[in-house]
């Protein structure tokens, strides 16, 4: 698996129709930041929080 492309290696990790969040929830969390969200009746609300310095 080390000569896949690294976007490849993380996609294999998960599954369901795409790893769009999944991928940037991973990177987030490498940033020891975090991913949330917020779901009402006119869409939903992505937050994403990263450290300072």
């Amino acid at each position: 698996m080390a000569s896949l492309p690294l976007i490849a290696r993380i996609a294999a990790q998960y599954h369901g129709t795409g790893m769009g969040l999944a991928l940037c929830d991973k990177i987030i969390r490498q940033h020891r930041g975090s991913l949330d969200f917020r779901s009402g009746d006119e869409g939903t609300t992505f937050t994403i929080t990263l450290p300072l310095g």
